[in-house]
């Protein structure tokens, strides 16, 4: 598959993870509904999160900002609901997942 498709596919996806958080009110986009599920902000930002893990720090060396968040999205350190109730407002999530999400796509494009 070209590179233009794949580039293509991965702002398609991009996409729908941003209308789904702005088509939500934040308050619903922060709750969990259930103790063993996460909230939504957090599912958004783990996905990330693992962007930054596996493409930035695995593959590129530089895990600066995956080691920044690792606490509020790795097993471990923080239990599901403190993760989930240290999470900054959605609005802040979409801004900081924007960036990684352009920078992925500028990466992309300059490999």
């Amino acid at each position: 598959m070209a590179s233009t498709t794949l580039l293509s596919q991965l702002s398609g996806l991009y996409g729908m993870q941003l209308h789904l958080l702005t088509s939500i009110p934040a308050e619903d986009c922060a709750k969990q509904y259930h103790p063993q599920l996460a909230s939504l902000n957090w599912y958004f930002g783990r996905g990330v999160y693992l962007e930054l893990h596996w493409l930035r720090a695995e593959l590129e060396g530089d895990d600066d900002l995956a080691l920044r968040v690792n606490r509020l999205f790795s097993t471990g350190q923080l239990s599901l609901q403190q993760q989930c109730a240290r999470l900054p407002p959605v609005n802040h999530l979409i801004n900081w997942g924007s960036e990684v999400h352009e920078a992925t796509r500028h990466s992309c494009c300059t490999a």
